[in-house]
Parts: structure tokens; sequence; C-alpha cells
């Protein structure tokens, strides 16, 4: 099980190119080698009217999403990346 970093990762959107860039300082992870690890992101939506994540209940809603219970994972998207 892995655990979250801070400060958080910087991250940069280049649409024209379709990729996603982020930089983690080397010094906040305590190594200089990063062969052999798995990095998981995960994205989730934010209200940032109400400056909350998104509700997630059974049913769903306008504002809320359906399928899971209020205390589940908040979790859309995710990728494991290996580093080789």
């Amino acid at each position: 099980m892995g655990k979250p970093i801070t400060p958080v990762p910087t991250i940069k959107v280049n649409k024209q190119l379709a990729t996603i860039s982020f930089t983690i300082p080397l010094s906040i992870l305590e190594t200089d080698n990063l062969n052999g690890w798995n990095i998981y992101v995960t994205t989730y939506d934010y209200d940032g009217i109400e400056s909350v994540l998104r509700p997630l209940t059974t049913e769903g809603g306008q504002w809320a999403f359906g399928g899971g219970k209020p205390a589940d994972p908040k979790i859309m998207d995710d990728i494991l990346i290996t580093i080789k």
C-alpha cells in the first residue's frame, strides 16, 4: 500500500499534445532511483462552488454520482504507471 506525498506534484496539461505531465521532487521521495516504482493516479470531480468533492450516493442525482455508498472511495478514473 502506498502513501500520499506532500507537497503534491506539480501538474501541467498540454491539450495540443494530449499529454499530462507531473513533477515530483526526488527529495520528498527519499530516493534517487525510481526503477520498479508503481505510481497510482486517480481522479474525481470537485465542486468548485461548494469547495467539496461531489457526493456519491446509491441513486445519484443532478449534482451527485450514483452507484456507490457515501463512504466508498471517490475514484472516477485511474491509471497505474510502472517505472522500469
